[in-house]
């Protein structure tokens, strides 16, 4: 890592503050901004960095409002910004909010409890030509027909509540023999409709516009992505941005090594892109 003293960093995505820790720990007089919008990882990060020597700015705000969030706070520029894109391993495994079919909770999906839309609300209000859309260009999920009609029929006779119900939905309409190898087969769907549910992809290039306009002189835009369609968006907007005032670090993205994926199977599919202000 570069050295940090004195320099003013924006977490956009803190979550419960794993990567803003490293970040306070060399940061010393300098200035951290830790943002996110679910209240429950930020207030976990609170915690966690209530220790640190640096001055910390806690913003429980979207990415997609990240310019104003910040500049009410009174910071305008960064020397690097880091944007860790995806779900994280709390709202997956420890927050009972229903982003996970590996547990039987109700269906919510929310990363931000202050938006009326809810996972429940997909599956059980869109029509089935909605359903299919998103599952398509969400998940790129090849039985997004067959898995929406399913939907569709199921809730016909009953509420769609918990996310044992929709992955058993999913499991049935699709067939046995065309399970993906690497993944369970209701993950695409899950995906697609978290997507949805947060708007995840606008807010993404809402964000990226946003960020290089709080870039300093040399200032880095750091950006994790963990699927194709957040890293497709990323490479494209890095490559319209002017080359006279932003230069890519990052010709092709950087992956975890071998060992690393191994101790951190969600790691596996991460990809880091950076681009540089000029001076």
């Amino acid at each position: 890592m570069e050295p940090l003293e004195g320099k003013r960093i924006l977490d956009a995505t803190v979550g419960t503050g794993g990567h803003s820790e490293v970040f306070a720990k060399k940061l010393g007089t300098g200035t951290l901004v830790a943002m996110d919008q679910d209240l429950e990882a930020l207030e976990i990060a609170k915690t966690r960095l209530k220790n640190s020597v640096c001055q910390i700015l806690f913003l429980h705000s979207n990415f997609s409002r990240m310019k104003e969030s910040v500049q009410a706070g009174d910071v305008q520029k960064f020397d690097g910004i880091l944007m860790d894109l995806g779900v994280s391993s709390l709202q997956l495994t420890d927050s009972d909010r229903g982003f996970s079919f590996q547990k039987d909770e109700e269906l919510d999906m929310r990363m931000d409890k202050r938006q009326p839309l809810t996972a429940k609300g997909v599956v059980n209000t869109y029509n089935e030509q909605s359903i299919r859309g998103l599952l398509q260009e969400y998940g790129e999920e090849p039985f997004a027909k067959r898995i929406a009609a399913a939907i569709i029929h199921y809730r016909r006779k009953k509420k769609i509540e918990t996310t044992g119900e929709l992955a058993s939905i999913v499991k049935q309409a699709v067939p046995r023999k065309a399970w993906p190898k690497h993944i369970q087969p209701e993950t695409r769907t899950f995906q697609a409709i978290r997507i949805a549910v947060n708007n995840e992809l606008e807010s993404l290039k809402q964000g990226l516009a946003q960020a290089v306009e709080l870039l300093d002189a040399r200032g880095k835009l750091l950006v994790l992505s963990y699927h194709s369609l957040e890293d497709r968006i990323v490479k494209q907007f890095f490559k319209k941005c002017d080359p006279f005032v932003f230069k890519i670090l990052t010709k092709k993205p950087l992956v975890p090594e071998r060992a690393e994926a191994s101790q951190n199977p969600r790691s596996r599919s991460a990809k880091l892109r950076v681009l540089e202000r000029a001076a």
